[in-house]
């Protein structure tokens, strides 16, 4: 199997799984293409579906209900990012524990686990690029958990405008309430303070 250099080189910090994926045409003949509409649900609870997909264009999130059945957003999911039921990949028959659907139209590259695995037996270039498919969806993770731990959430709300910069423009303020773990209302007094102290320096 063929791959390019730049996916060869293992410099995953600034490595693109799409443009790899994309750049070799024996391994993305391995995956299918889904395009699905804003809503589509891709995971829904309880699914014991072991795949992996990578998010080629569009926007997805991870949710679950609390105790008063309130939709909370666990993770969203943008262009490059790796979504995989872990549930079901780690333990046998275990069904995923959220839902995860699309906030606007989508394109994904998918594969089962199983696949992964027997095409890396085949294949030992591809055993690589399943490592890394596994190293960036933990880094994903991890940094998830490490802000939503240790950052104040006008700091957590800054930081995931610097990371996606449209994202207001791409979900409601809902949404991105939800997914910084404050009301609405807390959010829209978030953004004034912002606007305001913008102002003050503007002046």
């Amino acid at each position: 199997m063929s791959l390019p250099y730049s996916f060869l080189s293992g410099e995953v910090g600034s490595f693109s799984i799409v443009d790899a994926l994309e750049g070799s045409a024996q391994l993305v003949n391995y995956f299918e293409q889904l395009e699905l509409k804003r809503n589509a649900v891709l995971f829904s609870e309880g699914d014991e579906r072991a795949c992996v997909y990578i998010v080629k264009e569009g926007l997805l999130r991870a949710y679950s209900c609390n105790e008063q059945d309130q939709e909370v957003n666990l993770v969203l999911f943008d262009r490059h990012s790796v979504i995989a039921n872990l549930d079901s990949i780690v333990e046998q028959g275990s069904g995923i524990t959220y839902t995860v659907s699309c906030v606007e139209d989508s394109v994904l590259y998918g594969i089962s686990y199983e696949k992964l695995c027997e095409l890396a037996l085949l294949h030992p270039a591809f055993a690589k690029f399943i490592h890394i498919l596994q190293f960036q969806h933990c880094k994903s993770l991890m940094g998830r958990i490490r802000s939503l731990m240790l950052l104040e959430k006008e700091a957590l709300y800054m930081q995931v405008m610097r990371e996606m910069p449209d994202l207001s423009q791409r979900i409601p303020l809902l949404q991105i309430a939800s997914f910084i773990g404050v009301t609405p209302v807390s959010l829209s007094r978030i953004r004034s303070r912002l606007a305001r102290s913008r102002n003050r320096k503007d002046a």
